[in-house]
């Protein structure tokens, strides 16, 4: 006489996909909302592994070459204890000279409860940290005359070396002094400009030395 064995198979199958659909479900439900940038990200218009060259007012060239840029998404619980959370996006990339100690961010951020906003900031990571200082600017995105804030600037057109740029934004910078207030004694980033289809395109300086950009090595 010969048995037969049935075959199990479909019903431990059929128990493993409802499992997985419920355990997908809960997921689902505890998910809130998704924030991200989307077209915004062309708001930075770097690969992150250019060089941009300035041209100092007193006569000399600084070259920051790219570290890379990078897009992270992030989870963002309710408080401790919830299972309920949204997720937010950042992108950001970053430029470092690293003969002068001169460092240059750019860096964008989606929020549940604001506006997108981008982040452009400076440091001068001296050696001698008494003259150390991190400056930071940051519009709402998108870019407009219509999302301007106090101390910042729309241009037209302005001319940047033997180069017109056209749309251009402007700040005033935050600055902070990790070893202190040294405002009336150290040079420090006072005001930027920034272009979209460019990125940054001049930078003035307390103690009246401007860079403007000569060129982007691809």
């Amino acid at each position: 006489m010969i048995y037969r064995v049935k075959s199990f198979k479909p019903f431990w199958i059929s128990i493993l996909f409802f499992l997985v659909v419920l355990k997908t479900g809960c997921d689902k439900t505890n998910l809130l909302d998704e924030y991200y940038l989307g077209d915004l990200i062309y708001t930075i218009p770097y690969q992150g592994a250019e060089v941009l060259v300035f041209s100092s007012s007193e006569g000399m060239d600084l070259s920051f070459p790219g570290n890379g840029r990078f897009r992270e998404s992030k989870k963002n619980y309710l408080s401790v204890n919830s299972n309920e959370y949204y997720i937010t996006e950042v992108d950001y990339c970053s430029f470092i000279d690293s003969i002068n100690n001169y460092s240059i961010f750019f860096s964008m951020k989606t929020y549940r409860n604001d506006p997108p906003k981008l982040w452009l900031g400076f440091s001068n990571n001296y050696l001698d940290k008494t003259n150390e200082f991190n400056a930071n600017s940051m519009f709402i995105l998108p870019l407009s005359f219509n999302n301007l804030q106090s101390g910042q600037e729309y241009f037209d057109s302005i001319a940047v070396g033997s180069r017109y740029y056209y749309h251009v934004f402007s700040d005033s910078c935050e600055v902070y002094f990790p070893s202190g207030d040294n405002s009336d004694t150290s040079q420090y980033l006072s005001k930027l400009f920034y272009n979209i289809d460019v990125g940054l395109i001049k930078l003035n300086f307390s103690d009246g030395i401007v860079w403007e950009l000569k060129k982007i090595i691809q």
